[in-house]
């Protein structure tokens, strides 16, 4: 019996264990609960500023009438590169007796991607529907295409290209390749895909859809 007459068996020493550890507890709960509170809240922030990033990045002006300078305008050097282009283009066709505004109404018929009038060429190429007939009649009369009225609108002139107009025009995409190579050396193949990409998309942001590639 003496043995155990040291060990003193107080009820309360368990309670205060006990109180002890369930307040341990809720102060753990308590951290994971702050944790995961501001982990979310910073998960937050960073969405809305991800979001907000790229709403500002379509809104952002990229010019300003107060600095502007003409030779940095995207839209000068389009044209700049269009026209070192087409003077290429044109040093080309010049073999095929063919000028720009022969070649392409040319170009567009053979490709049939229209029904193929004037009216119908006019508006993809942009030109005036009267200067567009008046090239036609030099095509028809090199003997490169032949008119026919549609047999359900009298009014309506069909376009069709002769066998010469067809051996002619066969040649264009050939000519046309070299010159675009010749403008794109020392371009790898994702700049030159990148580069139609963003001209795609500032014409896009025109709202022009009439013009086909070719």
């Amino acid at each position: 019996m003496g043995d155990y007459q040291g060990w003193n068996c107080d009820y309360s020493s368990y309670d205060f264990i006990l109180s002890r550890l369930i307040r341990g507890k809720k102060l753990f709960l308590y951290i994971v609960l702050t944790i995961t509170a501001y982990a979310v809240i910073v998960c937050a922030l960073l969405l809305i500023k991800h979001t907000t990033d790229g709403i500002e990045a379509d809104i952002m002006d990229f010019y300003s009438g107060q600095n502007y300078v003409i030779e940095e305008s995207i839209g000068y050097l389009i044209k700049r590169a269009q026209a070192a282009l087409q003077r290429t283009v044109d040093g080309k066709m010049a073999e095929l007796d063919l000028t720009a505004l022969q070649w392409a109404p040319l170009l567009f018929i053979s490709l049939g991607k229209m029904s193929s009038t004037a009216a119908d060429i006019s508006r993809c190429l942009g030109v005036e529907t009267s200067s567009m007939t008046r090239m036609l009649d030099r095509l028809e009369g090199k003997g490169l295409l032949t008119r026919t009225r549609s047999a359900d609108d009298r009014r309506v002139i069909f376009l069709e290209l002769t066998e010469e107009g067809k051996r002619q025009v066969s040649k264009v995409p050939y000519l046309i390749a070299d010159s675009l190579n010749q403008h794109l050396r020392g371009f790898n193949q994702e700049e030159v895909e990148s580069l139609k990409s963003m001209l795609k998309r500032i014409a896009d942001n025109a709202g022009d859809r009439n013009l086909e590639q070719v």
